[in-house]
């Protein structure tokens, strides 16, 4: 008897050490993480008719400059130095745009659990901001590798969908998809070319935003 519980205890914990995983710690420790964010909740009840006449009264901007908030929504974990990156392309190209007089980028930990435009509005008048630009960075999208023609050649994409909003009738000024490729041999980026071609390729994401912005822009001097 004390053989066959002597066994069971040695079974016992063999079977719990071979169920142990080993976690890279310095994996996590460079990662970003925010819950996963599907959508971006509505009002349940509809909007007031009050909130109705604000958002179809809602103009193009004017007064310019103009202070802007920006918002980096992710949908699961993204590396901090790919986010880095990115944020820094996007940032340095809505400074060069001289209609822009101050640029807020929303903390993290200060962005609600559930995302809302109630939310999204008050973040907007709490930065003393009249606009806010709201990024969604699916993880899965934002940066791709594809080997493609017998393995010589890999294509990397970048997808991010991004919305204006008013910050004073919460009003939809532009949504849209910033989306980018570029090409490059197999072999010199294995020897490195990694981290040059994902600063290459969300710098042409931030020009296109920024190019998009300022047809937003030029169109309200039109008016």
């Amino acid at each position: 008897m004390k053989r066959l519980f002597l066994s069971l205890v040695l079974l016992s914990m063999f079977m719990a050490c071979a169920s142990h995983k080993e976690y890279n710690t310095a994996s996590f420790k460079y990662r970003s993480y925010r819950p996963a964010i599907q959508n971006i909740a509505l009002s349940p009840n509809g909007l007031t008719p009050q909130q109705i006449k604000a958002i179809s009264s809602t103009k193009a901007p004017e007064g310019f400059p103009l202070d802007i908030s920006v918002i980096f929504l992710t949908d699961g974990y993204i590396d901090s130095d790919l986010k880095d990156i990115l944020q820094f392309g996007i940032i340095s190209q809505l400074k060069t745009n001289p209609k822009i007089s101050r640029i807020t980028i929303i903390p993290d930990f200060i962005i609600p659990k559930n995302i809302s435009f109630v939310a999204i509005q008050e973040l907007g008048i709490r930065s003393l901001s009249q606009l806010v630009i709201i990024f969604n960075m699916n993880s899965s999208d934002i940066f791709k590798e594809y080997i493609f023609m017998e393995g010589s050649k890999i294509k990397i994409t970048s997808k991010i969908d991004y919305m204006i909003v008013d910050s004073y009738t919460s009003a939809i000024l532009t949504t849209d998809r910033l989306y980018s490729e570029k090409i490059y041999n197999d072999e010199a980026f294995k020897a490195g070319e990694r981290e040059k071609a994902t600063r290459e390729i969300f710098k042409e994401q931030a020009i296109i935003l920024g190019n998009s912005i300022n047809s937003l822009f030029e169109n309200t001097d039109k008016q």
